[in-house]
């Protein structure tokens, strides 16, 4: 039987209308992971005249399975993004029922933040318009966005690694290639899908003469797969 499709995975922004040209570039970054069915992506400029735009809103961040906060000053300076989203948001990468990944724009002190703690984009935590070649930048991030849609989607999160490591770190040795972290660092969402895969392992075993023996194996894997998920 033909492994299910996985849905899109509805990925939500964060941002001020000052920083609209950097959110427009990121979302055309973004096409290909549209095309292929991966994400479907909402921010308010899609809002219709006449939305109640508040609820509207509210709505899509509670859907979202990825938050994007693009980081910039006029996002630090935004009662909306910093105090309202920015903290729902947070509160759903805590319980484990969203991913949050800090996306910086623009050089701003951001390292007190309450998202400080989360492991952001583009790598090194380099603003994007710090960058010499912006869209290296933006690709340098859709390539983080990809590792986390193929964790939440329970795929290999290693079959975008070679890409990533080829376009990120060339000259670099093997052992300074295989350390990228995931985006947004280890979280609920990512540790239950570790633990239901020990969940399957265990119902393999279920029932053999050596079934002790055998939780030890399985406990290897969920141990392993936890690694493996955030390339420790």
């Amino acid at each position: 039987m033909a492994a299910e499709t996985p849905k899109p995975l509805e990925l939500f922004y964060i941002y001020a209308h000052a920083d609209k040209p950097q959110l427009k570039r990121l979302q055309k970054h973004l096409t290909l992971l549209q095309r292929n069915g991966l994400i479907r992506t909402w921010h308010d400029l899609e809002l219709l005249p006449g939305s109640l735009w508040q609820e509207e809103t509210a709505a899509h961040l509670e859907m979202a399975q990825i938050i994007l906060l693009l980081v910039s000053p006029d996002f630090m300076d935004s009662d909306y993004c910093y105090r309202m989203a920015m903290q729902r948001a947070l509160q759903r990468h805590t319980e484990g029922t969203a991913h949050v990944i800090p996306v910086i724009l623009k050089p701003v002190y951001w390292e007190d933040a309450p998202f400080a703690k989360l492991s952001p984009l583009p790598r090194d935590a380099k603003p994007i318009t710090g960058w010499s070649d912006r869209d290296a930048a933006f690709a340098d991030v859709v390539l983080g966005i990809r590792r986390v849609v193929n964790i939440l989607n329970d795929l290999d999160p290693e079959a975008v690694l070679y890409t990533e490591n080829k376009h990120r770190t060339k000259g670099k040795s093997m052992e300074e290639e295989v350390i990228v972290s995931t985006p947004g660092a280890l979280t609920p969402l990512i540790l239950k899908k570790a633990a239901d895969r020990y969940q399957k392992d265990l119902k393999v075993y279920d029932g053999k003469a050596s079934y002790e023996l055998a939780l030890r194996p399985a406990f290897h894997n969920l141990l392993a797969d936890m690694a493996r998920r955030v390339n420790w």
